[in-house]
């Protein structure tokens, strides 16, 4: 059931993992995550899409709806569907305030 309360949780869950995918695809995440923001220009039989002349993240697939959910998913398809705006933003501040703007 659809309320209010659900879908602030849902935007305040989307605002974080932009920036958590804004500091990987930059490179200022852990590891892990810089590993899991590779972009579709970076791979050469992917490197010819339309995807890739915009930017976009390679989202792996999931067999699950709980993998999902899961941050190499999730988080990386929600980088791809925000504004180019937001993604070419050059500073974690303009990133956090775009997203406010872009879910609030």
């Amino acid at each position: 059931m659809f309320s209010p309360h659900n879908s602030l949780n849902l935007q305040l869950n989307t605002k974080d993992i932009g920036v958590k995918s804004f500091k990987g695809v930059r490179g200022n995440a852990p590891e892990y995550l810089i590993e899991l923001c590779r972009s579709n220009a970076e791979d050469s039989v992917r490197s010819r899409l339309h995807s890739a002349a915009h930017g976009d993240l390679q989202v792996p697939r999931s067999k699950t709806n709980f993998g999902d959910r899961a941050f190499a998913v999730a988080g990386l398809a929600s980088w791809n569907r925000l504004p180019a705006i937001i993604q070419s933003s050059d500073t974690l501040q303009n990133v956090k305030n775009q997203l406010k703007a872009h879910f609030f």
